[in-house]
């Protein structure tokens, strides 16, 4: 009897679990207007790059800001790429947003008002990738090195800063430009 009463608690709350767990599915399913017994849909899986890159104007925009700054299509493709996987939506944790992930006093320095809109962000960072090329006379490692790491970073070591980050950052970009 002791051993019943012991376990009441536990049944009891297992019950109460499920009885939430219900009610919070028939919750949303009749704020979306559907009935609680349609199960639940995973999320599609992600499309491939060049899907979502049509779909967002993204390749019409890589074309035009390359053939206005001189930078080639495949680099802003390969930053694209490694920087956001496309993602217009991007943010990273230090404040960098949208394809090219651009930090804020970059879109400060080139104008951009929605660092989300695919055209902005992409002249944006093309403008920044077309400096830093000219800063380096056109020493793709080294503009990589400054766009991941920062300008001052590779002054302070005189080339490729010593971090693992922009060290692999510099190697995939060299790896799908040679992809190319």
């Amino acid at each position: 009897m002791q051993s019943t009463l012991r376990s009441l608690p536990a049944a009891a709350f297992f019950a109460a679990s499920l009885l939430l767990a219900f009610h919070a599915d028939a919750s949303r399913a009749s704020v979306l207007g559907v009935a609680s017994r349609i199960p639940v849909v995973s999320p599609p899986e992600p499309k491939p790059a060049a899907v979502r890159t049509r779909s967002h104007g993204i390749d019409e925009q890589i074309t035009i800001a390359a053939t206005q700054h001189g930078v080639s299509r495949e680099l802003i493709r390969a930053v694209i790429e490694i920087e956001s996987r496309f993602d217009p939506f991007a943010i990273s944790a230090r404040g960098a947003c949208g394809l090219m992930q651009i930090m804020p006093a970059t879109a400060q320095r080139f104008g951009v008002v929605d660092c989300h809109d695919v055209r902005q962000n992409i002249h944006a960072g093309t403008r920044l990738l077309k400096a830093l090329l000219t800063r380096y006379d056109g020493d793709v490692s080294l503009a990589m090195a400054a766009y991941n790491a920062g300008e001052g970073a590779v002054a302070r070591h005189g080339g490729i800063p010593p971090y693992r980050q922009t060290r692999a950052y510099v190697r995939n970009v060299e790896r799908l430009l040679a992809a190319e």
